[in-house]
């Protein structure tokens, strides 16, 4: 090789090294300060219950049993809060990782929840002045964190920052919050990893 191809190739490979080094400090900066633009939602949902549930645990245990048999393996049950009532969220050993929502004062289950449904319950998160755009049931989405994808639904707003919420479908448990500033954020951390296919990935 002639002394001018490897000047090349040394002039090459040093403009290359110094693209990926100014690249992983600039966005390694920006993401140590990720708190100049990952800015958290005000939570606007009800965080206390003004009355017990109607629906005891035991009850509950039993309305499982009635709806998905006597052998149901029942591993946790949580009382929350949803459209400002008591719900319970009970969380099932089969299939792994399968919720069910139960309204706790009618018994009522609610899983797996309906468009209309989830609507409701992602416009409690918001402020009352937030314009909904749209409501999409996503067969197979993967929250940022999460090691499997889940049905959930695809709650869009028209606020000027155009949030969107990701709705568990069978809970209604946000499971993935993103608007301009966290797209930007994702962007940032995909960009640093050198994570090329994930940056193709619809926010």
């Amino acid at each position: 090789m002639q002394p001018s191809s490897w000047r090349l190739v040394h002039r090459r490979l040093g403009i290359s090294l110094a693209l990926f080094f100014l690249v992983a400090a600039g966005t390694g900066f920006l993401r140590a300060n990720a708190a100049w633009y990952w800015k958290k939602r005000q939570v606007t949902a009800a965080t206390c219950l003004e009355a017990p549930p109607r629906v005891a645990l035991p009850e509950v245990l039993s309305l499982l049993r009635k709806r998905f048999g006597d052998g149901v393996r029942i591993k946790q049950v949580l009382l929350k809060i949803e459209l400002g009532g008591p719900c319970y969220v009970a969380q099932l050993h089969e299939p792994p990782g399968q919720s069910v929502l139960m309204d706790g004062g009618t018994g009522e289950i609610l899983s797996p929840l309906t468009a209309d449904l989830a609507r409701k319950m992602a416009l409690q998160h918001v402020p009352d002045d937030w314009t909904l755009q749209s409501v999409t049931l996503v067969e197979a989405y993967k929250p940022r964190k999460a090691a499997r994808a889940a049905p959930a639904f695809r709650v869009a707003f028209g606020d000027d920052r155009r949030t969107v919420l990701y709705l568990d479908r069978d809970t209604g448990a946000i499971v993935d919050e993103l608007d301009d500033l966290k797209r930007f954020g994702v962007w940032i951390a995909r960009l640093h990893e050198w994570d090329f296919g994930e940056l193709k990935r619809p926010m």
